[in-house]
């Protein structure tokens, strides 16, 4: 039986990938899957990079973030919408849709409002200054 300190000595295995060497001034090779990971993460920062560029025109233009703007739109088109249903919709964790919504509240942007029937229910509704920043955001949200 193996002690514990003798274990806890082992160095875990490698987990890099290593590509042939190349001769000088040229790019290793890749192979087909190689190649297809490198096209992805290609794919994959101009994703990113295209994302930072919008939400930095946006910020710009309207003062908010790209998220906030999207939130913002969609209680725009579902007045009375819930945080927990704009949550769903913007496929985020409640905990995050509910920052999201006070920072827009705060800025008057969207209003909330107690249920009649149901005082624990509060429904979102753009005001009309939200209203007027999106007509102003560049589009999609």
């Amino acid at each position: 039986m193996r002690s514990e300190s003798v274990r806890a000595r082992k160095s875990p295995r490698s987990t890099t990938r290593r590509f042939a060497s190349a001769p000088p001034g040229e790019r290793p090779r890749r192979t087909p899957r190689g190649e297809l990971e490198f096209r992805a993460l290609q794919d994959f920062r101009m994703v990113v990079g295209s994302t930072r560029h919008y939400d930095a025109e946006v910020r710009r233009i309207t003062g908010i973030s790209g998220s906030q703007l999207w939130a913002l739109s969609e209680i725009s088109g579902a007045a009375g919408l819930r945080v927990s249903a704009l949550a769903e919709r913007l496929a985020l964790h409640q905990t995050t849709s509910s920052n999201l919504v006070n920072a827009l509240v705060e800025r008057a942007l969207v209003r909330r409002s107690r249920d009649d029937g149901d005082q624990r229910i509060v429904r979102l509704f753009a005001t009309a200054e939200g209203r007027r920043l999106l007509l102003r955001a560049p589009r999609p949200y």
